[in-house]
């Protein structure tokens, strides 16, 4: 029949590619989204492993006397092992303890200590990440 138009009715094959193509491209961006945002929040709570590990190795140092620090952790980078429960499941965790004098070593300089307590591990994305926390003490004591 010359002269028939067809009809609206139903899609042709570019129109079905075309909206595969959209939402395949739309789902991908979604995916990507979320799984950026699960290593993000990951690598959240292994920085607050970590913290808790520095922050407790740092307590255990706050009740060490000044000569007490210095035979346990003597001048340099000393290492620990934090009982956190979870710092196991940091990558590669390392924990150091950094003991120097800050202005010298020198009478009377020497009553004055730095410990500064780090934690290092690897993020879920492989970069290197670490917790630092320091305090000075004194031969007196920290609040001496």
């Amino acid at each position: 029949m010359p002269g028939k138009k067809y009809g609206s009715r139903g899609f042709t094959l570019i129109e079905l590619l075309l909206t595969t193509v959209i939402v395949g491209v739309s789902l991908f961006g979604v995916i990507t989204v979320f799984s950026k945002g699960a290593a993000f929040i990951n690598d959240m709570k292994l920085t607050t492993v970590a913290d808790y590990s520095v922050q407790e190795q740092m307590e255990v140092i706050r009740t060490m006397s000044f000569s007490d620090i210095l035979s346990e952790y003597p001048v340099g980078v000393n290492s620990f092992s934090s009982p956190v429960s979870g710092f196991s499941r940091l990558t590669s965790p390392v924990g150091t303890v950094t003991v120097d004098y800050p202005f010298g070593s020198s009478s009377p300089n020497d009553n004055i200590i730095r410990v500064t307590v780090t934690v290092t591990w690897t993020s879920s994305s492989g970069r290197q990440m670490s917790k630092s926390s320091a305090t000075m003490v004194t031969r007196g004591g920290i609040n001496g």
